[in-house]
């Protein structure tokens, strides 16, 4: 088997993936809530408006400070929508099982033995949560 089949053999293999499959469905998801569409599209024209309102070359602070309130406020609705939160942590499994492959890949290019070579994440988790930006 040559590589580039291996690959697609892969591939096949991370479509049956449930964390695939849960990225997908979420991904979906987002694109489907009107309500989270909505926001996100609010959001965006305030951040242009709250662009031009810091590159204006006369600089109304308190236009620009409400601005950036609203802009905040909107990003917030946006991260605390159930459709995004779930976005989120599927899109973290996803990324999570991406870092192992190409840890697992490196290994093997290093001249790691493909039936024996463990990975190991850099900075495994330890338990003490106080200094992690959490797992989710």
């Amino acid at each position: 088997m040559d590589v580039i089949a291996a690959v697609r053999e892969l591939g096949k293999a991370l479509q049956q993936d449930p964390r695939y499959d849960r990225f997908m469905a979420a991904k979906t998801a987002n694109d489907n809530d009107e309500a989270l569409q909505a926001l996100i599209g609010e959001f965006n024209l305030k951040r242009i408006g709250l662009n031009e309102l810091m590159n204006a070359s006369e600089r109304d602070e308190a236009k620009i400070s409400a601005y950036d309130r609203e802009v905040r406020d909107l990003y917030e609705k946006i991260m605390t929508n159930g459709s995004m939160m779930e976005y989120n942590v599927a899109k973290h499994d996803i990324d999570a099982l991406t870092r192992e492959i190409q840890g697992y890949l490196t290994l093997f290019l290093n001249g790691e033995d493909p039936e024996t070579a463990q990975y190991e994440a850099p900075g495994g988790c330890g338990g003490n949560c106080s200094s992690c930006s959490g797992c989710h």
